[in-house]
């Protein structure tokens, strides 16, 4: 975990994590599920895009 945010006044919150394995991810959102509601958001540095962008734009 990079970091834990809460918006004020509100129920909302992220978590910023960092991992290799993206389905132990989604395996812990399953798990925690019942609880409250989940959504995840892949972000990548530039460096990590600018190749992504290139094959889907280029």
């Amino acid at each position: 975990m990079l970091g834990h945010y809460h918006a004020p006044r509100s129920l909302e919150g992220w978590i910023i994590v960092e991992t290799d394995d993206p389905t132990a991810l989604n395996e812990l959102a399953a798990e925690c599920g019942e609880f409250m509601e989940w959504a995840t958001t892949p972000v990548f540095t530039d460096e990590q895009a600018d190749p992504i962008v290139a094959k889907v734009y280029g």
